[in-house]
């Protein structure tokens, strides 16, 4: 007698080629009783068996009684099944349309579950009929960031970036706005597009993953600052004065933010926007053009991303100094008096401000209201 493969710890052996098992050798199981050489006398072809329900490759997650179907085809007189890969058998009496209530190990794990179909005499099923059956009853892991873990946004559509982990996978996901309760699951991905619900402040999304077996996670969850509102934005040239003789001035930057405001750019009238720089309240600003009226903008950025709509203010710029005439006593070379009467004529493209005299190197300051004696 040749036997065949004994990777099983059962081999088995067709002597007279009728398609039926005559002789089985055990070797699989610890008790002595269920080892050995078995002659089964087999003549003619042996009943089948198969097992509709589950399929091969099923995953449960459930503790107890779990239901396995199936069929026998006609001259099977009995039916053996074995829940431990043909270590064990037990006989079944009816084997037409049986049902067979397997009590799940208490350990997760890959079983397999075979069947075989007996006749009168004696002729056994070979090979069996088998499926594997995956128990799985361990919650699967897993983490939730929005937008890469970011603390502000300025949008409500963010992506979820989802890491779950499963001995046997993952094999859906579900997302909620709460309070609102979760949305239908969709299929297992490391990322899903994603709404956030209401006004402006700080937002939570939770997720629950489920693997194969149906095993759902514990709640996960993460949270983010919802920023859709600009920062104010308004700029002062020399704190608002109308008038410079000088192209270097300084700015006044002022803005408001309910995050904060992180950064600022300006330009002058029709020229290119600096590159954002670092939020200040004073910075130092070169105007370029002739003298006249002259004018800037700038905008703010906020920490989420927000920029201000432009805001600008403008000054005169007036580098020419004023044309002065003076006369005393309307020209004349000689006075015997101490008091005198000065004719003052000035011109300037803008208004005129102040008048300065200065007698034997003595200077007096004066408004354009006031006389000398």
């Amino acid at each position: 007698i040749v036997f065949g493969d004994w990777s099983s710890d059962v081999c088995s052996s067709d002597l007279n080629n009728d398609g039926a098992l005559d002789v089985l050798v055990a070797n699989h199981s610890s008790l002595v009783d269920e080892n050995g050489l078995a002659i089964l006398y087999n003549t003619g072809q042996a009943p089948t068996s198969a097992i509709t329900q589950p399929s091969s490759g099923t995953y449960t997650n459930i503790t107890g009684a779990y239901t396995v179907r199936g069929t026998a085809s006609e001259g099977a007189t009995s039916l053996q099944i074995s829940t431990d890969g043909g270590r064990t058998w037990q006989s079944l009496q009816d084997p037409s349309n049986w049902i067979f209530f397997w009590t799940t190990p208490s350990t997760d794990g890959i079983f397999t579950l075979l069947t075989r179909a007996l006749d009168s005499v004696g002729k056994v099923q070979y090979p069996p009929a088998r499926v594997q059956v995956i128990v799985d009853r361990t919650q699967p892991e897993g983490t939730l960031t929005i937008n890469d873990g970011a603390t502000y946004i300025n949008t409500p559509s963010v992506t979820l970036g989802v890491a779950g982990s499963d001995f046997y996978g993952l094999a859906a996901m579900r997302f909620a706005n709460p309070p609102a309760g979760f949305l239908a699951p969709i299929p297992f991905d490391s990322t899903a597009t994603w709404t956030l619900d209401g006004e402006d402040g700080e937002k939570t999304v939770q997720a629950e993953l489920t693997d194969l077996a149906g095993n759902t996670s514990a709640l996960i969850e993460d949270t983010i600052i919802l920023d859709t509102t600009p920062p104010s934005c308004r700029v002062l040239i020399n704190h608002d004065d109308p008038y410079t003789n000088s192209h270097q001035v300084t700015l006044t930057l002022e803005s408001n933010d309910t995050n904060g405001v992180t950064q600022f750019r300006a330009r002058n009238s029709d020229d290119e926007w600096t590159a954002w720089q670092p939020q200040s309240t004073d910075v130092l600003w070169s105007l370029q053009g002739s003298d006249g009226v002259l004018s800037l903008e700038a905008q703010f950025m906020d920490i989420a991303g927000n920029i201000s709509s432009a805001c600008g203010d403008a000054i005169v710029l007036d580098t020419s100094a004023p044309v002065c005439t003076l006369e005393i006593n309307n020209g004349a070379v000689y006075t015997n008096q101490n008091e005198v009467t000065l004719a003052i004529s000035g011109q300037d493209e803008n208004s005129l401000a102040e008048m300065h005299f200065r007698q034997d190197r003595k200077s007096t300051r004066l408004n354009s209201s006031h006389r000398i004696r």
